[in-house]
């Protein structure tokens, strides 16, 4: 699917099996989940990583999912100065979460609110909320049963919404 990209997961604070499931409709050639505890620090995140950095490929897309999203921003400026070219950080559910860095930046919300609140730290060109909201880990477990609106920004204060699922705009996020 994205021969020249590795997908970076930073995951939360829960089961395993619900990454599982996330990644289970996906057809990825390369990937890493971040297994570092705690999620939520980027220090142990950068520990567990720098082990495994040098399998990436030249272009590395972030998705982080509510405290795994933490600390993304600082992983992903210390990955560009490691040398790497991150071209997108995905944030799934990562409320109050500021989005930093130079390269594309998408949210995904669990309901409207979180989305509308969530971009007053950021937002990016796109972005998606699920639309009837749904629980938390829902997010990160039933990509393809979730559905709502991918958020495109057309102009200033202008946006287009388009109706999907959760799997099809991760998809497009990664793939973007």
């Amino acid at each position: 699917m994205l021969s020249a990209t590795t997908v970076l997961f930073l995951p939360g604070e829960h089961s395993p099996e619900l990454t599982e499931d996330l990644l289970a409709p996906f057809e990825l050639d390369s990937y890493l989940i971040c297994e570092a505890w705690a999620s939520y620090s980027a220090r142990e995140q950068l520990k567990f990583i720098q082990k495994h950095h040098t399998i990436f490929k030249p272009k590395i897309v972030i998705v982080a999912f509510s405290a795994g999203a933490v600390g993304a921003s600082e992983i992903a400026n210390t990955l560009q100065k490691w040398g790497h070219q991150v071209e997108a950080m995905i944030l799934v559910d990562a409320w109050g979460v500021p989005l930093i860095g130079d390269f594309h930046k998408y949210r995904l919300s669990h309901d409207y609110f979180t989305h509308w609140s969530s971009h007053l730290l950021g937002g990016g060109d796109y972005s998606f909320y699920a639309d009837p909201g749904v629980d938390h880990l829902k997010m990160w477990q039933s990509s393809q049963q979730v559905s709502g609106y991918l958020v495109e920004r057309v102009g200033q204060g202008c946006y287009k919404y388009s109706r999907t699922n959760l799997k099809k705009a991760l998809e497009f996020f990664i793939l973007y």
